[in-house]
């Protein structure tokens, strides 16, 4: 299994990346990702806020 983490600067050019899912948010969305993960697929995580979880995160449960 590859991990990879990175935090990308709001502004910065990315390069092309080609995975087979792009998550937007990790509230809700890391519960997919996780599955897609363990099924096999690459993906992609992308996160506007700081910490990971999104309004999850906050809500207390």
């Amino acid at each position: 299994m590859r991990t990879h983490s990175a935090t990308i600067p709001a502004g910065l050019p990315v390069g092309d990346t080609c995975v087979d899912l792009l998550v937007v948010g990790s509230g809700t969305g890391m519960a997919a990702a996780l599955a897609a993960h363990e099924s096999g697929l690459s993906v992609l995580i992308v996160e506007k806020s700081s910490y990971v979880g999104g309004s999850t995160a906050r809500s207390g449960g």
